[in-house]
C-alpha cells in the first residue's frame, strides 16, 4: 500500500476499533524512527542535537562528537569550537562559564534521543534500516550470531595499553566506563581495565548501590576480568 491509498483508507474506511488500534501502530512507528536515529550515533560520530532537552532547550543545534555512550541512552558529547563558544555566551540557565576557559566544552549524560549523527556511513545506516524495518526473525537470529563473530575478531588483537570503552555490558552502570587496558589474558577471552579518573567518580557514584566501594582518595581504579566482546577499543598503544 502506497501513502496516498493508506491516507485514503484511514479517512474513509477504517471501523471504530481500527481506529483506535491505529494509534498505537503509528505510536509503533514513531518508535521506530526514534530508534533508527538513535541507533546511527557510535562512539566518535559527529552529531547535531537536534531534539528538544528537557530544562536545555538552548542545547537544540549544538554540534561535537559523541566521546562515551551509556545504557544505549545517554552519552557524553565533546561539542565543537563554534558550540563552545556558542554555550560560554550563554545568559540565565544557559550559562556555562566554564565553556569560556576551554577549546571543547563537553556535556555529560546527554540523550541519545536528541541527536542526530551527521556524515553516516551510508551502508551502516542502509543496515540499521534493514534491521528495523524488514529482517525476519530468522535474519534477526543469524545476524546477531554474525555480529558475535565480528565482535571476537575485532577483540582478538585487544592489547595492554590500548584504550577502551565498555560496552554491551551484563552491569548496564559499568557500560560507557573508559581506561587502559593493563592485562590480557586470551585463554579466557578476558582482561582487566584501570578506569579514567574521569569514568572512576562516575563508578564511586554509580557503583555504591551495586556492593562496589571505591575509596575516595582512589584516582584510576582497576576493573578485573572483563570479556573481550564487551571491549569497544578507542585507541591503540
Amino acid at each position: 500500500m502506497q501513502y496516498d491509498e493508506a491516507l485514503a483508507h484511514v479517512r474513509d474506511h477504517l471501523t471504530h476499533p481500527q481506529v483506535h488500534r491505529l494509534r498505537h501502530a503509528i505510536s509503533l512507528r514513531h518508535g521506530i524512527l526514534r530508534d533508527l536515529r538513535a541507533a546511527l550515533v557510535t562512539v566518535g560520530a559527529d552529531i547535531e542535537i537536534t531534539g528538544q532537552i528537557d530544562g536545555m532547550r538552548y542545547a537544540t543545534g549544538l554540534t561535537g562528537t559523541v566521546q562515551a555512550i551509556y545504557d544505549d541512552k545517554y552519552a557524553d558529547l565533546l561539542l565543537t569550537q563554534s558550540s563552545t563558544k556558542a554555550l560560554a555566551t550563554g545568559r540565565g540557565a544557559s550559562a556555562y562559564p566554564g565553556a569560556a576557559d576551554v577549546e571543547r566544552y563537553q556535556l555529560s549524560g546527554m540523550p541519545l534521543g536528541a541527536f542526530t549523527a551527521t556524515g553516516v556511513d551510508e551502508a551502516f545506516a542502509d543496515l540499521i534500516g534493514y534491521l528495523l524495518t524488514q529482517a525476519t526473525e530468522q535474519q534477526l537470529t543469524e545476524l546477531s550470531t554474525a555480529r558475535a563473530r565480528r565482535t571476537d575478531q575485532l577483540a582478538a588483537d585487544l592489547k595492554r595499553g590500548d584504550s577502551v570503552m565498555l560496552a554491551d555490558m551484563q552491569r548496564k552502570y559499568l557500560a560507557g566506563l573508559t581506561g587502559t587496558v593493563q592485562a590480557v589474558d586470551p585463554a579466557a577471552k578476558q582482561f582487566s581495565l584501570l578506569l579514567t579518573e574521569a569514568s572512576t567518580d562516575r563508578l564511586r557514584y554509580h557503583g555504591r548501590n551495586n556492593k562496589i566501594e571505591i575509596p575516595a582518595d582512589t584516582k584510576e581504579f582497576l576493573l578485573p576480568r572483563i570479556a573481550f566482546a564487551c571491549a569497544l577499543i578507542t585507541s591503540t598503544r
